[in-house]
């Protein structure tokens, strides 16, 4: 059943978009528990406007943007509604004008999030190595390029702090024969793995960014790494192993943040995994309170070192903490930052 949602649409609009101010109900047999599929318009700043699908409030679908995150029901509602052929890679969406050999852009990958996740789940390192394969093949499938990076210690950071990552446990042999020979299965498949000397998988990324920024190419990264969400645009995006896609709304929304100041929330708070120390007496919420108050971290900076007056959320302790403490935080803006100036050796 296909009926129209109340309300006044731009006739003009909608005499282009027969689909416009549509929404589709489908009986739970069909499509999962009832679900509703309503069209809106997407991207309103854009020369050509998109749609988007809105289940339960949650946007589904960017035409605009050609790319989105969803489930067989979203599509086969979006596909009913407008007549377009919707294509999937196994873990995003292509919609308009798609075919099935339609391709997407460019995909970096950051294989320890892979393969560390993956091995420390099983107890057999053959079957681990077999799982990480399926997973790869699946995100990769359906982009036009394909770079895996990975991690070199020593770090460059660990010369600005020897503290950086120590608090992890030593490495098992068994693990770093496992991820060798991964490696190794990924190159016979003709799929580049890069590592240069010094940099971690999440600077290499980086740099992968920035050419694909200049280059004008959309960019998705596979990894669950925080520290990558500084890099998301509207045309680069993070996407999480539970398939969620961090463009600059769902980083905003996670972080409290936008992306260009995911840094600056890092350093503050710090980071545990990473051993980043951060502002100690300074968690999420307060550092929030404080890049909302002054608007960025060099702000922040210069009013800890003038003593100035801090928000009235932050108790006593976490002031003279922050007073203290500021040149840890710069240390830690130094560790979060990530280095886009890795020598790939790969064109734009």
């Amino acid at each position: 059943m296909v009926r129209k949602v109340a309300g006044t649409r731009n006739k003009k609009l909608q005499s282009k978009r027969p689909w416009a101010g549509k929404i589709a109900e489908f009986p739970s047999s069909g499509v999962g528990i009832g679900e509703h599929f309503q069209l809106k318009e997407c991207c309103a700043g854009s020369q050509t406007p998109g749609i988007r699908i809105v289940n339960h409030a949650e946007i589904v679908a960017c035409r605009s943007c050609r790319l989105y995150q969803s489930n067989h029901a979203a599509a086969w509602a979006f596909q009913r509604l407008t007549g377009e052929t919707v294509t999937s890679n196994g873990h995003a969406w292509m919609i308009g004008h798609a075919t099935p050999n339609a391709k997407l852009d460019f995909l970096a990958v950051d294989l320890p999030h892979i393969f560390f996740r993956v091995w420390h789940t099983e107890s057999n390192g053959e079957v681990a190595i077999s799982r990480a394969m399926h997973e790869l093949e699946r995100i990769m499938e359906g982009y036009q390029e394909i770079i895996v990076c990975i991690d070199c210690p020593p770090y460059k950071r660990s010369k600005i702090y020897p503290e950086y990552k120590s608090n992890r446990p030593s490495v098992a042999p068994e693990l770093v024969k496992d991820y060798l020979d991964f490696q190794e299965r990924i190159r016979a498949r003709s799929v580049p793995v890069w590592g240069v000397a010094g940099f971690e998988a999440d600077d290499l990324i980086a740099t992968v960014a920035k050419k694909c920024g200049a280059a004008g190419r959309r960019l998705d990264i596979y990894s669950r790494d925080k520290d990558l969400l500084q890099l998301v645009t509207d045309t680069t995006n993070v996407i999480s192993a539970d398939g969620t896609r961090f463009d600059p709304q769902q980083v905003r929304a996670t972080m409290g943040v936008a992306p260009r100041n995911v840094t600056d929330l890092l350093a503050l708070m710090g980071d545990a995994i990473d051993n980043v120390p951060g502002c100690p007496n300074i968690g999420k919420k307060r550092a929030l309170d404080l890049l909302n108050a002054f608007g960025s971290l060099k702000e922040v900076i210069l009013q800890a070192k003038q003593r100035s007056t801090m928000p009235r959320s932050l108790p006593p302790a976490a002031v003279r903490s922050l007073y203290d403490n500021i040149h840890l935080v710069e240390l830690s803006a130094r560790l979060v930052e990530l280095d886009d100036s890795a020598e790939l050796g790969i064109g734009p």
